[in-house]
């Protein structure tokens, strides 16, 4: 009885110390210059397989980023009312997928195989323009973030000439994200596209601010608000 006592109230311990250590965390990310389409804030963390749907609407695809994990799978659904190519080629990682032509109602499913803590494009062959953001990390701690502003913009007022009449969407400089459950102890990872990861460290205070900067110049700045 004494054992099965002391083992529920170490149990009971762990899980209050677990508790009190995690954390959320409050941020911004603000670009000056150079802002992407898309990007993605993480930290260490458990992760299960998940499913991901990439669908495409009025010959835009439904989001800017998609965030899967080792051993997922993806779905390249086509709902629209047109045909559309999905394809990607990343020759960093040795990525290559194509899903032919889809028409209407089609899809196309991929195993998530290929290298982690990495961001890929995803383009239409059939659709110039089209764009957006598959990214496989080994944690379910993230926030994706969608720098794209929810109106579109005409061709004809953005002075576009693509072959298709499509709308494009212009891009905000700051977007908001929010981390909960978290281990302050762990680092933080920000991921642009064609940039190599940057490693934040959470150690110091409570409210920081680090800079973008890949080696050419400060574009922008990360502020985090870490609350326990």
């Amino acid at each position: 009885m004494r054992i099965v006592i002391h083992i529920k109230t170490l149990v009971l311990l762990l899980f209050l110390s677990k508790s009190i250590c995690a954390a959320s965390i409050f941020g911004t990310v603000t670009f000056k210059e150079s802002t992407p389409m898309a990007g993605v804030i993480y930290t260490e963390g458990n992760f299960e397989p998940n499913s991901v749907v990439i669908d495409q609407v009025k010959r835009n695809f439904e989001k800017a980023v998609y965030v899967t994990h080792p051993g997922s799978k993806v779905t390249f659904m086509n709902t629209d009312n047109i045909r559309h190519n999905i394809f990607t080629r990343n020759i960093s990682i040795d990525f290559k997928f194509n899903s032919g032509l889809l028409e209407t109602g089609e899809s196309v499913v991929k195993s998530v195989d290929w290298e982690v803590n990495s961001m890929t494009r995803i383009a239409c062959f059939v659709h110039e323009g089209m764009e957006a953001y598959l990214v496989n990390i080994p944690t379910s701690k993230y926030e994706a973030l969608d720098f794209t502003m929810p109106e579109f913009i005409s061709k004809k007022r953005f002075k576009y000439s693509g072959r298709t009449p499509r709308s494009l969407r212009p891009l905000q400089s700051s977007v908001n994200f929010v981390l909960n459950d978290i281990d302050p102890s762990n680092s933080l990872y920000f991921m642009i596209p064609y940039k190599p990861i940057l490693k934040l460290d959470l150690s110091g205070d409570k409210e920081q601010s680090f800079d973008i900067n890949y080696g050419d110049g400060v574009i922008g700045s990360i502020d985090i608000n870490l609350k326990q």
